[in-house]
């Protein structure tokens, strides 16, 4: 991400929609999937800790050295309990699989506020885009690993949580499918997230885009 837009380093603020962009990235921005196995490894292990933990994840998508969550969380310490077993219970088996010694994750991970409803779509939006923006495909339908194609085409995923923007965009199911895809594929001058707006409260940081 470039331009002047800066992420906060940390977060202890409730969301007032108890709902957060999570992004985890490997230590020194090293890969955290190798294969897809890999990708599916860590999927698994979302879905055991999303449960576990009462989290609902509205959008995902895993990049080669990070990923992007949109989380609902009933509170944060729940969310930071999910992340420090997720982040032990992957990094075991991806070292053990790889043969690898030593820390897997960056120790700090991002758990941004996305303080209004409104917001959802486009940071859902921005993470399903993630790969395009990269470089490595064409168009979000061509990535595996990310919610893009259960919300654009209803494909079966048992990960995902129906963001409740995009239950309300239309009635009929193929309409819907429709804007989404339109929504998500229209390029705009800058892939940063516009509309950003950092809100100081006392000495945290609300972000909202």
């Amino acid at each position: 991400m470039g331009g002047g837009y800066k992420m906060p380093r940390h977060l202890r603020q409730q969301s007032p929609s108890d709902v957060y962009h999570f992004i985890n990235r490997g230590i020194n921005k090293r890969r955290l999937f190798r294969a897809n196995s890999d990708c599916q490894s860590y999927y698994d292990c979302l879905l055991e800790f999303r449960d576990k933990f009462r989290l609902e994840i509205l959008h995902y998508c895993f990049m080669r050295n990070h990923t992007h969550l949109l989380i609902k969380s009933p509170d944060l310490p729940s969310l930071t309990r999910f992340a420090h077993a997720l982040h032990r219970k992957y990094a075991k088996l991806y070292s053990k699989r790889h043969e690898l010694e030593g820390v897997v994750f960056h120790p700090r991970s991002k758990q941004l506020c996305v303080a209004k409803e409104d917001y959802f779509s486009e940071c859902g939006r921005y993470i399903e885009r993630n790969p395009v923006n990269a470089g490595i495909v064409n168009n979000a339908e061509q990535y595996i690993w990310s919610s893009y194609r259960f919300y654009a085409y209803g494909r079966e995923d048992e990960l995902v949580t129906p963001s409740p923007v995009y239950e309300g965009l239309h009635p009929e199911r193929n309409i819907k499918q429709e804007l989404y895809r339109f929504y998500v594929s229209q390029p705009r001058d800058s892939e940063k997230m516009n509309l950003t707006l950092y809100l100081n409260v006392k000495r945290d940081r609300v972000l909202s885009y």
